[in-house]
């Protein structure tokens, strides 16, 4: 109930009150001279005010009760709002365990996980006792290209040199770092190593 309900209920209290001491007061006076009629009026307008009195006291045990029962459904909405927060904070708590972060900077260059796998803690998954990694992570601003060279050829071959390189119509620019002392079997070649600058990644 509101406020103003409950100062209305404990008016009709007074009023009720002031109403039984009246119809006391004329009962008395009646008593004093009166006829039987009008002391039976006056003993109904005693019971009516009576009656009066305790419907205005029930209103204002039900305004009591309505008081209560708000202020039960405040501690419970309280208790449930506190609840909620602990929620948050175990929600943030569980993520900020949940990320994972790289011992370097880098591009990463493999994933060896998928959505929904599971992850022992300092890395590894599907089962591998965290022997894998879960990403293979390099540094790609320079390019490293290996290149078969005819061994008739290789005398032509300097470190330090600069070179173009081709692929995809795109001609690239780089320099030799090293070459390679022995001879691939299968092929009699020997791998030249070229260094490319990667700026754009």
């Amino acid at each position: 109930l509101t406020q103003q309900d409950f100062e209305k209920a404990k008016a009709e209290v007074d009023n009720a009150q002031a109403a039984l001491n009246d119809a006391q007061q004329k009962l008395s006076l009646t008593r004093e001279g009166a006829s039987n009629a009008d002391r039976a009026k006056a003993a109904a307008g005693v019971k009516e005010a009576q009656v009066g009195i305790q419907s205005a006291q029930a209103s204002v045990e039900q305004a009591n009760a309505g008081v209560s029962k708000a202020n039960a459904g405040v501690q419970q909405a309280q208790a449930a709002y506190e609840q909620k927060v602990v929620a948050v904070q175990t929600a943030k708590l569980n993520l900020s365990r949940a990320s994972m972060k790289a011992p370097a900077t880098g591009t990463i260059l493999q994933k060896n996980l998928s959505i929904g796998q599971s992850v022992s803690a300092g890395g590894g998954g599907g089962g591998n006792n965290g022997s894998s990694p879960l990403f293979l992570i390099g540094d790609i601003s320079k390019l490293k290209v290996q290149l078969p060279v005819a061994d008739s050829d290789i005398t032509k071959w300097k470190a330090g040199q600069q070179v173009s390189i081709q692929l995809y119509d795109e001609v690239r620019t780089g320099t030799v770092s090293k070459l390679s002392p022995q001879t691939n079997e299968n092929t009699g070649s020997i791998n030249v190593e070229v260094i490319i600058s990667n700026p754009q990644r």
